[in-house]
């Protein structure tokens, strides 16, 4: 990358688009740095697929594996949940409580923290009853007694070979940051059908260091919030992931659209679950104002977003519709409007200035 970056630089001065081929082969290289090469999320469908969920103490995964199977039952699947815990006395209790009451759970109550009990045989049992109940997704929520990746990894391996799983999810919490890259890259190692789950991603710093450390050891990743913050699961791609954190100076429009207010305010008040800093430092009625705002151009259609002259041109009644819909006053609407056309000409000044200096590449940093 380097050797290309200087063969570039020492083009003639008059070659146009130096910084433009500079940004394209860092972000080309970045990006299959961070491609895991294969996709993240389940896809697979058939007669009943099995999904092991392992994760040291701590982390989350017993309400993450619950949220996964209902994440997977509002997209069609039929799944149904297995508790091999035999090593915390309530694992059962608390794989019910986090599946509430809309997946079916085989466990045991009556497991009182013996280590002679055998996760093998509870899960085979609970497999097995659920295949034969046609259940088509069947994940298994497994121990989480160590602190130590390492220890875990050997143990699940082992619990794995009885169970030959379709899939190995490992739970991770992002705030362990780059140290994330070690665990990955052992897991990997370990479970050649294995996809990692990163939590804890909103108002993280931590967050950005582990994503891109599990995505430099080449593991397919899914990310999600812990608990119950979010039903969703993203998967990991890495190019939007490296755009979003090299902004490209040469693809600014030469027109200031809601739509770059509307992306500007959700990065900033945290909305952007892919994207964990803040570009300079907020007030507490800054980053309320972001949010109000943001919801405000919820409400509106996408044309308005992109198009200015739909902006200019909007009736006093579509405004009230907005509000309305927003759930805001009409006031706050056109505050937001007079926000937009401050900043518009903030944006078409700083244009003209740079285009009128030289004929470098159009940026913008635009202060709220």
């Amino acid at each position: 990358m380097e050797r290309k970056c200087q063969d570039i630089i020492n083009l003639p001065a008059a070659s146009s688009n130096k910084g433009k081929q500079i940004y394209e082969i860092i972000l080309t290289e970045l990006v299959s740095k961070l491609d895991p090469g294969k996709p993240a999320l389940f896809r697979g469908k058939r007669e009943s697929s099995i999904v092991m969920f392992i994760g040291l103490r701590g982390v989350g995964k017993t309400k993450t594996c619950a949220k996964y199977a209902r994440y997977h039952r509002k997209k069609g699947f039929r799944p149904a949940l297995v508790c091999a815990d035999t090593f915390s006395t309530n694992a059962f209790l608390r794989l019910n409580k986090a599946a509430k009451d809309e997946v079916p759970v085989y466990g045991s109550w009556f497991i009182f923290c013996s280590y002679t009990a055998d996760p093998a045989e509870l899960a085979a049992e609970g497999i097995a009853k659920f295949k034969n109940d046609k259940r088509d997704l069947i994940i298994v929520d497994t121990s989480d007694r160590h602190q130590q990746y390492s220890t875990l990894f050997e143990e699940m391996r082992l619990l794995s070979q009885s169970m030959n799983p379709d899939l190995v999810i490992y739970v991770m919490d992002s705030s362990i940051g780059q140290a994330a890259f070690d665990q990955a890259q052992a897991f990997k190692q370990s479970f050649t059908l294995g996809v990692i789950i990163v939590t804890n991603i909103h108002g993280n710093s931590q967050a950005c260091g582990a994503i891109s450390a599990v995505a430099a050891a080449k593991c397919p990743m899914i990310l999600t919030e812990t608990g119950d913050k979010s039903e969703e699961f993203e998967a990991f791609e890495a190019e939007p992931f490296v755009r979003r954190l090299l902004e490209n100076p040469w693809d600014k429009p030469l027109e200031y659209t809601l739509r770059i207010m509307y992306n500007h305010y959700r990065r900033e008040s945290g909305l952007d679950r892919q994207l964990f800093f803040h570009t300079r430092h907020y007030s507490k009625l800054d980053l309320e104002k972001f949010r109000r705002y943001t919801i405000i151009m919820d409400s509106m259609t996408d044309e308005e977003l992109d198009k200015p002259n739909k902006v200019k041109q909007m009736s006093l009644e579509r405004l009230m519709e907005i509000a309305e819909a927003s759930k805001v006053d009409a006031r706050q609407v056109l505050q937001m409007l007079k926000t937009y056309k401050m900043k518009t000409k903030s944006f078409m000044d700083l244009e003209m200035k740079i285009r009128n200096e030289s004929a470098r590449p159009r940026y913008a940093v635009l202060t709220s």
